[in-house]
């Protein structure tokens, strides 16, 4: 009787396990998603008063939020368009995330998680 019981412990937490992980994950990338588009906006406002996207972070006014598991970098800034990226650190190395002009943030790398 322990020993079914043990068994099917193990079966639940093996099925279960993953999932957590996966959520977990996730969950730490809605930091990289919710800067950049945190960061989108102050670009767009820093256009509308200067007529063009800014590659310095502090001009823009943004200074990220959260656990800093990402860094942040603004990649290009001409009149019209800009990139920045999300770099992960710490426990979410690997993962990289990207914004531009349109403010949608896009997994293009991650050794993590599958993104949304």
């Amino acid at each position: 009787c322990l020993l079914a019981f043990v068994v099917g412990v193990g079966i639940l937490a093996a099925i279960a396990i993953p999932s957590f992980v996966t959520y977990q994950c996730r969950a730490k990338q809605s930091e990289a998603k919710a800067n950049l588009k945190s960061l989108a906006i102050a670009e767009e406002s820093f256009k509308l008063d200067h007529g063009m996207y800014s590659r310095d972070p502090n001009a823009i006014g943004f200074s990220p939020a959260g656990m800093h598991r990402y860094e942040f970098h603004i990649l290009d800034a001409t009149p019209t368009t800009f990139r920045a990226e999300a770099r992960g650190t710490k426990d979410m190395d690997g993962d990289l995330w990207q914004v531009d002009q349109t403010g949608q943030p896009k997994n293009v790398a991650s050794t993590k998680c599958k993104a949304d």
